[in-house]
């Protein structure tokens, strides 16, 4: 990545991602609205800086981009490479101008714009320095040797270096920068002699002039004999993503070219260049051209042209010639032509439901004037557990029925107690139930209870409880007891208090855990021992059966059509209010219809103490009108 910061407040404008590797060199135009970044992934990236958007991929280099530098007019980039060359671009991305072969690389690349670099070279160009060009000292004739682009440049010192490089002879290189003047003639500029033990540097001076350089069998560069010549070849290797030999839009294609030098002589300025005819979608996306650089006698170098080709293009056939060029003429006389079939990606049409309203998740509104400033409720609802398997929609159960409560049960925001996954822990529903509650609630107050999560029961006592967020079953002091629960509300001092419990206690899945290795029990959960005086349970499921999920509607089945009823769907007398009775006859009836017709098993909602037409008990648990 490459990060723009704000250097006043340190605060980040913009991170540039794109490259496959490491970035290696950035720098900006002169105008600073461009940036380029050169990598190891072997490419230049140009970025707008405003918008951080990747303006154009340059692919030319065939290894690692150590340099780039923008020309002072801004027209032009420039950069180098591991692979040895130099080039130079237009702002458009096209190459206008390379050097290939050079020995070593820019650090911090700059344009010339001196005469003899015009003459050489047109219009354009740089100098570049080597972080590492090995040498040997001569002692007796007091010079140093280097050697670039297979030339050898002697290197006049001061007295005071050359001691120095007596004593230390086995441990010097050379840093700086060299600039061609002509073929003959170099200068070394901001150059040092750097002990690579130590790491003490002695420098030269700002300018080295006159240094002659000359071949490796001592006569000049332009008159250079060759002693030996290059001779190349080349073979290819062509492969796509599923291997049957059809380019096909979306998958990743390569065309790899192996040049090999079995000649006497170094090949120089060697490059790979593909020209396509026919469908033009593949050529534009893999390059057409790659530079090699040096093969010595014996080396074999690798071009690579890959890329991912688009979705859409139009169908057909492509002709593709590879060729390789050698500067001075050395190329290998073959060529070959390979012939693609083109097919661009299928158009498959998918449909999927991300979310869907469900008629219950739209809150009914409070009725004008409906406020119990003495009502108050504890909402638990428990999705993610710390150890055991989830339940799917606990949690946004309970958020939904704290809603409800809120608007057509009266309850005031401030008298509603949510607690949900790691908020709902042994020690959060003990003081919820043993103290929150019992500071607040009068004998006039009216209190619900609401749980969605795991049930366990206990197979030796037959006890059923309730699981808290770390709770696990087996271990009875991570849990809390049905039991213990309804005797803490039946302790309260009013006698209005309304529980609701989508959970089951069989064990035998659903809303239900159990000790691994225990049986299903069935728990005697009808029993009206189970809740005290004044308090009223409307339970998911019996004793021996599975609360289940409702994925059409993504709420627990009981808890869907509890919301329903507390709409107002149960408002069986049309009075406008909802009352205990009339919510168990609604949705026992929708409950036990909907379990068999499309979940294919048996769910009985119930009701502590049991319903009892004569006896029923009078408790209003929202109003709708």
């Amino acid at each position: 990545n490459v990060v723009l910061w704000n250097v006043q407040n340190g605060n980040v404008k913009k991170t540039l991602m794109g490259h496959r590797k490491a970035v290696k060199s950035i720098a900006f135009s002169p105008d600073g609205r461009t940036l380029a970044s050169g990598s190891h992934d072997r490419t230049i990236m140009i970025w707008d800086v405003h918008s951080g958007k990747n303006l154009k991929t340059l692919t030319e280099h065939t290894s690692v981009v150590y340099s780039v530098a923008f020309h002072p007019g801004g027209g032009r980039l420039v950069s180098s490479g591991k692979d040895r060359n130099i080039i130079v671009w237009s702002l458009g991305g096209s190459v206008s101008a390379g050097v290939s072969g050079i020995g070593g690389y820019f650090q911090k690349g700059e344009f010339e714009t001196t005469s003899e670099f015009k003459k050489r070279i047109g219009s354009k160009y740089l100098f570049y320095s080597s972080p590492a060009l090995l040498g040997k000292y001569d002692a007796d004739r007091g010079v140093f040797a280097v050697e670039v682009e297979g030339k050898r440049v002697f290197v006049n010192v001061p007295r005071d270096v050359a001691r120095e490089m007596k004593k230390r002879r086995s441990n010097l290189t050379v840093e700086g920068a060299l600039k061609h003047h002509s073929s003959s003639q170099a200068e070394l500029v901001n150059t040092y002699l750097v002990d690579k033990y130590s790491g003490e540097r002695f420098r030269f001076g700002k300018h080295i002039q006159g240094i002659k350089i000359v071949s490796l069998d001592g006569q000049s560069g332009p008159k250079a004999v060759v002693k030996g010549a290059p001779k190349l070849s080349f073979s290819t290797i062509t492969k796509d993503e599923n291997n049957n030999g059809v380019i096909e839009g979306g998958e990743t294609v390569a065309l790899i070219v192996k040049v090999k030098n079995s000649g006497k002589g170094s090949a120089t300025g060697v490059r790979v260049k593909l020209i396509a005819t026919g469908e033009r979608t593949l050529i534009e996306t893999i390059g057409r051209e790659r530079s090699l650089g040096i093969i010595p006698p014996g080396g074999e170098e690798i071009a690579e042209f890959r890329g991912t080709m688009p979705n859409e293009f139009k169908a057909g056939n492509v002709n593709i010639k590879v060729s390789v060029k050698e500067a001075r003429g050395y190329s290998p006389m073959e060529v070959k032509k390979f012939t693609f079939a083109m097919k661009p990606a299928d158009v498959k049409e998918t449909s999927k439901v991300l979310s869907r309203l469900v008629d219950v998740d739209i809150v009914p509104s409070r009725p004008r004037g409906h406020v119990c400033k003495d009502c108050y409720a504890l909402v638990i609802g428990i999705s993610k557990y710390r150890s055991i398997p989830e339940v799917k929609y606990a949690a946004k159960d309970a958020e939904i029925v704290s809603k409800y409560l809120e608007n057509v049960g009266g309850v005031p925001a401030a008298n509603i107690k949510l607690l949900k996954n790691d908020s709902a822990t042994r020690a959060d529903i003990v003081s919820s139930v043993e103290e929150w509650l019992p500071r607040r609630v009068k004998p006039s107050s009216k209190v619900y209870v609401y749980y969605a999560g795991h049930g366990t029961p206990d197979p030796k006592t037959n006890d059923a409880y309730i699981v808290p967020y770390e709770g696990e079953p087996g271990y009875r002091k991570k849990l809390y007891g049905l039991n213990k629960l309804y005797k803490s509300l039946g302790d309260l001092p009013s006698d209005n208090v309304f529980v609701m419990l989508d959970s089951c206690f069989s064990g035998a899945g659903g809303r239900s855990v159990i000790p691994k290795g225990s049986r299903p029990v069935s728990l005697s959960i009808e029993n009206p021992v189970l809740a005290g005086e004044g308090v009223v349970v409307l339970a998911a499921s019996r004793g021996d059966e599975i609360s289940s999920d409702y994925e059409r509607v993504k709420h627990g089945l009981f808890t869907y059509f509890l919301l329903k009823g507390l709409k107002g769907d149960a408002d069986i007398g049309g009075d406008g209010v909802v009352d205990v009775s009339e919510l168990y006859l609604y949705v026992n009836d929708r409950v036990s219809e909907t379990a068999v017709k499309e979940l294919d098993r048996e769910q009985h909602p119930v009701l502590l103490p049991g319903y009892d037409k004569k006896k029923k008990k009078k408790f209003d648990v929202t109003r709708v009108k």
